[in-house]
């Protein structure tokens, strides 16, 4: 019963070491996998990162992509309003510097900025800014024609070197015109 007792204690003891043996086992085992799980959370939360990076940077390609589309439009609308307007140009105005009427101080310049952006806006600025010069030229054109007039009348008026001291006022006026009168038949082909 002794030899028996003492069986079943070692068997007893063999079954402890194997189950503590299991028991570590298990415990290594236990471990890799918890590693394993926090590298996959890890990997899994970089990811979900990444793809949120990727996400708002496809979102601001897309607000990039709209942006150039409408200003690509808008320029294309600029052009085409552009080539399609007539140049607004008074014909006499290229032969100023040397008319008889006009002095040199009579032309008006001014530098036109363009923005880039909004073309409606821009296109009645262009707008009311031609027109602006427009009135201004009338009324600068109907004062100089005025004193021109009021000098021719009065005698006062200087007849340059190349015109003849013998032709009259009416002379002078009439051959202005048919100048007039060629420079449009020129540019608009009347």
């Amino acid at each position: 019963m002794r030899s028996q007792m003492e069986l079943i204690i070692k068997d007893l003891q063999a079954e402890v070491s194997k189950m503590k043996a299991q028991k570590a086992s298990n415990k290594i085992e236990l471990e890799k996998y918890r590693q394993c799980y926090l590298e996959e959370l890890n990997t899994r939360e970089l990811l979900s990162s990444e793809l949120n990076n990727l996400y708002k940077a496809n979102g601001k390609l897309q607000e990039a992509n709209t942006k150039l589309l409408v200003e690509q439009q808008q320029n294309q609308s600029l052009l085409s309003s552009i080539s399609t307007r007539p140049v607004l140009e008074y014909p006499c105005v290229g032969n100023l510097h040397h008319s008889l009427l006009f002095p040199r101080s009579f032309l008006l310049r001014e530098n036109l900025a363009v923005p880039p952006l909004n073309p409606q806006p821009l296109i009645s600025s262009i707008e009311s800014y031609l027109a602006e010069m427009r009135q201004e030229f009338d009324k600068s054109l109907t004062r100089e024609v005025r004193e021109a007039t009021a000098k021719l009348e009065s005698g006062s008026f200087k007849v340059s070197s190349t015109r003849s001291a013998n032709k009259s006022a009416e002379d002078l006026i009439s051959e202005t015109s048919q100048e007039y009168l060629e420079i449009l038949r020129r540019r608009y082909k009347i």
